[in-house]
């Protein structure tokens, strides 16, 4: 936390957006939520530079500089389209809330908190950047853990939470739904998995079914026709291959081999080895060396120079490699392939989302490479305000934070009828273009998302088919 002096410029700067940001006595003490004065100062520019001072003391002045945030199309009436829609006088109407209640479920304590901060962080941008005067920003500490996210999700809802923005992983959103749904609260949680979407609970993660489906597409149009998986023994690498075999059915392509190994597991080079037929394609080397030889003339003595620098002979059956795993893990594995003569300039190794990296390309094994994922692009202006306020580029489920928030803000302020985070708005057909991207939410509670193709080079990633700009252009 800063000194008392930027205690009192970020209250300053929450005065000037006319704003309330509203901590919970809900998380740990320690991360200085609980009061607004106390609370870490907002990125610098959020609060604009001028403001002028109303006769009531509230500071009022225009906002400037925001990430932006729109919906893809404008949005359509919430009210029903009908002609003969009852319009009570004023003394019927619900009166409307004064304030609505946001609640930003995060892991702000335990093994998980820098994530926690990084997102509450994007999430303040947003606000600060988009939110009307009424809406009311919560923070709920879920530690990364189930039963702190129940928790959580209960105090959200004691405290009247219009909106719930989180928990991050699948197992506290879990935990947390039967809560939010009995008390029918709308859900945005950050998790990719399709298990834990339903009416009300949405999730914002990209998808991996989407992703594969995206990807084996553009692999189809470039010509290839088979392909290996060599996926993690988990639920994620289950429906990655069951994906990648809907896909590739449907466009024409073969799935060769699969192979599943155990994450972490120190002997995957012996797996690696056979899934890449190895030991079958040196024998067929050596036996065309004794043949070859064998045979003692000009042309044979020739063909067996060529296959001096060889260490097997053929290609494994497959033209593409897929790999969906990322981080570490991928790092470990992937020098084996080569190794093992599945040769980069000759297959063409394929990964997901997880491979949204761009130092990926210091493994020359995946340089070349192709996945499936958001537009790193439209992440660029939070990433220049996150990193000038903080000092490191805002991470993937920042960019979401962001998006929900502002998702909210614009919910919020555009809402005509008191609903705010109704059904219709939340799933606008047409969508919504943020940080990451042009996405919309569906009813089921799931998402879709424009992903576009990127190419891991060695400096870099680099998009080579890019993303929709509108869903009927989309074709993931």
């Amino acid at each position: 936390m800063r000194g008392s002096r930027a205690a009192v410029r970020a209250i300053a700067g929450m005065l000037a957006a006319g704003l309330i940001v509203s901590g919970c006595n809900h998380i740990n003490h320690n991360a200085n939520l609980a009061n607004p004065s106390s609370a870490e100062p907002p990125p610098k520019s959020p609060a604009p530079a001028a403001a002028a001072a109303s006769s009531t003391g509230t500071v009022q002045q225009p906002r400037g500089g925001a990430v932006g945030f729109q919906s893809a199309a404008p949005l359509r009436t919430l009210a029903p389209a009908t002609s003969n829609v009852e319009i009570k006088p004023p003394s019927q109407l619900k009166p409307k809330k004064t304030k609505v209640m946001v609640a930003l479920l995060l892991p702000l304590t335990g093994k998980s908190a820098q994530l926690g901060t990084a997102m509450r962080r994007a999430g303040e941008i947003a606000f600060f950047d988009l939110a009307g005067a009424d809406l009311v920003l919560q923070y709920h500490d879920t530690k990364g853990e189930p039963t702190a996210a129940a928790e959580a999700a209960k105090a959200a809802i004691d405290d009247g939470a219009d909106l719930v923005i989180g928990p991050v992983f699948a197992q506290s959103v879990q935990a947390a739904a039967g809560i939010l749904s009995a008390a029918n609260v709308p859900t945005l949680a950050f998790s990719n998995a399709a298990a834990v979407a339903k009416d009300g609970i949405f999730i914002l993660g990209a998808q991996p079914d989407q992703q594969i489906d995206r990807l084996i597409r553009h692999v189809a149009a470039k010509g290839l026709r088979t392909i290996g998986i060599f996926a993690p023994d988990n639920s994620y690498g289950q429906l990655i291959v069951k994906a990648a075999e809907n896909t590739a059915a449907a466009s024409g392509l073969q799935i060769t081999k699969v192979a599943f190994f155990q994450p972490g597991d120190p002997d995957a080079a012996d797996l690696i080895r056979r899934f890449a037929d190895y030991d079958v394609r040196r024998s067929a080397l050596t036996a065309e060396r004794h043949a070859l030889t064998a045979q003692n003339d000009r042309i044979s003595t020739l063909s067996l120079q060529r296959l001096a620098s060889l260490d097997s002979l053929g290609d494994p059956p497959y033209e593409a490699l897929l790999l969906p795993i990322g981080g570490n893990e991928l790092r470990r594995l992937a020098p084996h392939f080569p190794f093992f003569d599945v040769d980069p300039s000759r297959i063409r190794y394929l990964g997901t989302a997880l491979w949204s990296d761009p130092t990926l390309g210091n493994e020359p094994a995946l340089v070349g490479g192709w996945f499936a994922a958001p537009n790193p692009a439209s992440q660029a202006n939070l990433n220049a305000k996150f990193t000038a306020a903080f000092g490191t580029p805002a991470p993937v489920l920042a960019a979401l934070t962001f998006d929900a928030v502002a998702l909210a803000a614009l919910l919020q302020t555009r809402d005509q009828n008191g609903s705010y985070f109704d059904r219709d708005g939340l799933t606008q057909p047409s969508g919504y273009t943020g940080a990451t991207g042009l996405f919309r939410l569906l009813p089921n509670g799931q998402n879709q998302r424009g992903l576009a193709i990127m190419q891991v080079g060695p400096n870099g990633l680099t998009v080579i088919d890019p993303e929709p700009q509108s869903f009927d252009q989309a074709v993931n």
